[in-house]
């Protein structure tokens, strides 16, 4: 199979634009346990549409060379081919701003436990190719590597990881929880075991620090808005209606709970990530329009959140897919070889794409820009089980 050069190209009739930004949150300092003195400082990646039709600068690659390197030489991206940073994404580094649209919607994306900012270029590409404005929020020491604009980089900190300090349960008792969850019809009872699946309060307690950083760049957004930080966004974002936020894994745990805690935050998607944070207590649960986007083996350990939303709520499985394939990875890896990693499932890489595609983009029309449509309603994939719940308000 020949090696993939380029993304696919996105839907939309916006050139793509992208800029990188940081800032610091001094009101936060020391708040992971190795880094006492530390104030958190947060990297993001904004895409953006444009109405540049050609541009004499270089295509982004999807990963760059440096940061490829970094994700070489730990944990299950030891895999991962040079040829990677070769390839060409459909983005380009700070053209202009479209100027066709007065506001542009913004939507938040958190990348995976280990994972980059980057890492799902592809649908953050077609997004931004729609209209919106999205933005990548990096968790330094818990992503694989974050770059900040001056270059400086850091890199994944096993020290603090939650898998030195966590305590999980088995494999095995997690499995017999995930089918115990697919026979039980009883919500109490279904509360009773989700919450079962992740006892230890570190995994937890981190992913309020990734809801934190996802927040206070959200206010970060209000003030290039107004002008107080000066770029190209000033006057252009459109925060009067609220944000969309979606992320992979862990990133997917935090955008349910930043839908929890803020309600600027007024829809969200979780692409396979298993439920943690503070719906995972008490008798906490969503408000929120939410999609769940999952691979079929974990599809169930969202089920509970799926049913107790009080807002319309979705739980997409889809069959033949498992955990990476939800992130550009499983797209850029020609060779038919890696499909024998457990990460991979074994639907077609373009498929997938089309899939998360059409219910991000569907999702997203209807809850953040108030296009109504019964796309979310359908279901064109064979490879797609959808089961959904519409409130009386919404359905009205």
């Amino acid at each position: 199979m020949k090696k993939i050069k380029y993304l696919p190209t996105p839907s939309g009739p916006y050139q793509i634009g992208r800029t990188s930004m940081n800032f610091i949150d001094s009101s936060r300092i020391g708040v992971l346990s190795k880094r006492l003195h530390e104030k958190r400082n947060i990297p993001i990646l904004i895409w953006y549409p444009s109405d540049i039709k050609t541009s004499e600068q270089p295509h982004l690659p999807v990963i760059s060379e440096k940061e490829l390197k970094i994700y070489q030489k730990f944990g299950i991206y030891r895999f991962l081919p040079s040829y990677l940073s070769k390839i060409e994404s459909n983005s380009f580094q700070n053209i202009p701003l479209s100027m066709k649209n007065e506001k542009f919607r913004v939507i938040f994306f958190n990348h995976g436990y280990e994972g980059y900012l980057a890492q799902n270029t592809i649908q953050m590409e077609n997004l931004a190719s729609n209209g919106y404005i999205v933005v990548s929020v990096g968790h330094p020491y818990e992503a694989g590597v974050v770059s900040y604009p001056d270059g400086t980089q850091i890199k994944f900190d096993k020290k603090i990881s939650i898998y030195n300090q966590s305590k999980e349960i088995s494999w095995r008792k997690y499995k017999n929880l995930l089918k115990t969850l697919d026979e039980e019809d009883i919500l109490d009872e279904m509360k009773k075991i989700t919450y079962k699946m992740h006892p230890n309060k570190v995994s937890h307690e981190h992913l309020n620090i990734w809801a934190d950083d996802t927040i206070f760049i959200a206010d970060k957004m209000q003030e290039l808005n107004n002008g107080t930080i000066k770029s190209i966004f000033e006057g252009k974002l459109d925060l009067s209606n609220g944000f969309g936020v979606f992320g992979h894994s862990y990133g997917g745990a935090t955008a349910a709970q930043v839908c929890f805690q803020d309600n600027r935050f007024v829809c969200g998607i979780n692409l396979d990530g298993e439920p943690l944070g503070e719906i995972v207590s008490n008798n906490n649960h969503l408000s929120t329009p939410f999609m769940y986007l999952f691979s079929w083996r974990f599809g169930n350990s969202c089920k509970y959140f799926h049913l107790s939303n009080s807002d319309d709520s979705y739980l997409i499985k889809i069959k033949g897919a498992r955990h990476y394939d939800f992130i550009d990875i499983s797209y850029l890896l020609s060779s038919g070889i890696y499909k024998i990693l457990p990460m991979f499932g074994n639907i077609n890489r373009t498929k997938m794409v089309e899939i998360l595609n059409y219910y991000i983009d569907s999702f997203f029309k209807k809850y953040l820009l108030g296009i109504e449509n019964k796309l979310l309603l359908e279901n064109p994939f064979r490879e797609v089980e959808v089961s959904y719940r519409l409130t009386r308000r919404s359905a009205g």
